[in-house]
């Protein structure tokens, strides 16, 4: 592959017809494989939530782009509900955190990044909850009106306890990071999540690595391009 787009946490809400007009334009301009790797919406409460106006359309945009080239997502915390919908309706291909692909010479290992800050035991077990095949039944028969309660009460809940928290609990596990490339014979883990966009060498003496992917705002798009065999931060504004 001569080139690869790395891109997560848009976090695109109700009504953000803009945002969601500059990742059109994004994803139209690059005619190369796409990782999006979680958090593409601020939530997606179920399927239903596709039927408003908006979102219908970017729907129908992404169908027909998964079909011009590889289009990848890997769900994360806040959309992992919107997975099946991906994959069924629109063609493309649903990933998950563990996923390896080649780069040149480096073995890479994708994740969102939420299961790598090991230290928030309460969000790790209720993820357990939330992402069992009873929620997603359920998530199938919620009209679009209630999706959208839901989801946004769900998010006031989540900024409450995560105020709560130790922050130290909400960030990445160095440590755990270091044994998944290590157990796995990885060169290079990617992942989103933490917002806080940096590359770090794990281990100086075979070069483990970690890129943690920027977070969108406004109406830049913020990501990890892999060409001419390096990794390069670039970002993209469509205001």
């Amino acid at each position: 592959m001569i080139k690869v787009i790395f891109v997560a946490d848009l976090h695109i809400d109700i009504g953000e017809v803009g945002r969601l007009q500059a990742l059109e334009l994004f994803i139209a301009s690059q005619q190369v494989p796409i990782f999006i790797m979680g958090d593409l919406f601020n939530f997606w409460a179920g399927n239903a939530q596709g039927n408003l106006g908006y979102v219908r359309h970017f729907l129908r945009f992404l169908r027909k782009e998964c079909k011009q080239k590889p289009i990848f997502f890997l769900a994360g915390n806040r959309d992992f509900l919107f997975s099946p919908l991906f994959q069924k309706r629109l063609g493309g291909k649903v990933i998950e955190d563990g996923y390896s692909l080649e780069l040149g010479k480096n073995r890479v290992v994708l994740y969102h990044g939420d299961a790598l800050c090991t230290g928030d035991k309460s969000y790790l077990a209720m993820k357990k909850w939330l992402q069992s095949q009873f929620v997603y039944y359920l998530s199938r028969l919620i009209p679009s009106n209630l999706c959208v309660k839901i989801g946004r009460k769900f998010r006031q809940q989540s900024k409450k306890a995560t105020k709560n928290k130790d922050k130290t609990d909400m960030s990445l596990d160095y440590n755990h990071i270091s044994n998944i490339l290590d157990n796995a014979n990885h060169d290079i883990l990617i992942c989103g999540h933490t917002h806080e966009p940096h590359h770090k060498i794990l281990n100086e003496t075979d070069q483990k690595q970690l890129y943690v992917l920027p977070e969108c705002k406004n109406m830049c798009i913020s990501y990890l391009e892999w060409s001419n065999n390096q990794f390069v931060y670039k970002e993209k504004s469509y205001d």
